[in-house]
């Protein structure tokens, strides 16, 4: 009977770890890997790191503008009752108005909005430390299928700017942080054209 030594078991597990990476290498410069690939992987990723999280998944079933909207629940296991729809304040941000009056980059907030969650697609719900706020709104914090964070994307794009409503704090860091690129970007409610108007 042949024994291996630990170092041949050594110099073994090398060489396959060589001729892996190797085989790795060759296949992103094959010819026929489509520049998408790295995306899709990174959207499964995300996705995957979107079931981790303690949510609720939900259907939209309106928009009402750039930080409201109202889900259908379909299943339970979560806070919101299944069966039902429910109207949400999304956290950690305000968007200019669009209903009752108009302010100043509302109507293109509330179509950001649209365009990021549209009425059918899937979404996912977590919760803060307080549930509801005074006019009933369930509050939350969004995530798309594909694991984009919905209240923080809306804040970078300038939709929004970045408010704390006590006492749910868990991302306000990332809120600002998202609020400082729009303005350095000048983006949205932070262009000139909103800019002006305030001024």
């Amino acid at each position: 009977m042949t024994t291996i030594s630990i170092a041949a078991l050594a110099r073994l597990a090398l060489m396959a770890l060589m001729l892996l990476g190797a085989a790795a290498c060759m296949a992103d410069s094959q010819p026929d890997a489509q520049p998408g690939d790295n995306q899709a992987t990174a959207a499964s990723t995300a996705s995957k790191a979107v079931e981790a999280l303690d949510s609720q998944p939900a259907t939209v079933a309106r928009i009402v503008d750039g930080d409201t909207v109202w889900v259908a629940v379909d299943q339970g296991g979560g806070p919101l009752a299944a069966g039902a729809t429910h109207k949400l304040r999304l956290l950690g941000y305000d968007a200019p108005e669009d209903t009752k009056t108009t302010q100043c980059g509302g109507p293109e907030a509330t179509s950001a909005l649209r365009r990021l969650i549209p009425v059918g697609s899937t979404v996912h719900l977590t919760a803060d430390r307080r549930d509801t706020d005074r006019y009933g709104r369930f509050l939350r914090y969004v995530y798309t299928d594909g694991g984009t964070f919905v209240n923080r994307e809306m804040v970078r794009r300038g939709h929004g700017h970045a408010v704390l409503y006590q006492p749910n704090d868990a991302h306000i860091a990332a809120m600002r942080q998202a609020e400082r690129d729009a303005k350095r970007a000048e983006r949205g409610v932070w262009g000139p054209s909103c800019a002006s108007k305030d001024g």
